[in-house]
């Protein structure tokens, strides 16, 4: 199986849990590390275009976001997209400055050449921490990442991402 297949499945089962719970008002966030940074944003979109779906955010950690095919589409797509599913997104990038396997520049550079409108650009954080490709490891950046994902998952959270009905598929 491939990143288009991963997308599908994952689509499909995330659509089916928020039916089968009743959650379709609750906030949706995607996490995701290293390669499957572009995984998240194939996976934003089909959400949106398949099941109605629009993401609250990412939660990348030491992601790849220029990697040939350039998946970042969870930031290019939904954030520079128009008209724009969820202009409340927003997305936190999670690196370890040294890190030599997705470097952090790789990251801040392809946003930067992103061209995201002015307006939008608060809404994408990268963070710094110490302690490699897998940071999360040392006890000090863990609880940092911690703190920093809870708060970007209560400001994400002020508005639902998800529409109040299900999509024309029938769900509710």
């Amino acid at each position: 199986m491939g990143i288009e297949e991963d997308a599908e499945i994952l689509g499909a089962f995330i659509g089916r849990y928020l039916t089968q719970e009743r959650r379709w008002a609750s906030p949706v966030f995607l996490a995701d590390e290293s390669y499957g940074g572009f995984r998240v944003g194939l996976l934003s979109e089909r959400l949106f275009a398949v099941e109605g779906i629009a993401p609250s955010g990412p939660v990348l950690i030491s992601p790849v976001l220029d990697f040939g095919l350039i998946r970042s589409a969870e930031v290019r797509g939904n954030l520079r997209r128009t008209p724009n599913p969820n202009p409340a997104m927003r997305v936190l990038v999670s690196h370890d400055i040294h890190d030599l396997v997705t470097p952090y520049f790789a990251s801040a550079i392809s946003l930067i050449q992103m061209g995201l409108d002015p307006e939008l650009k608060p809404n994408v954080r990268i963070v710094l921490y110490l302690g490699g490709h897998m940071f999360y490891t040392r006890h000090e950046s863990r609880e940092r990442l911690h703190e920093d994902a809870a708060r970007f998952y209560r400001k994400a959270s002020t508005k639902p991402a998800v529409s109040a009905t299900a999509p024309a598929t029938g769900r509710k």
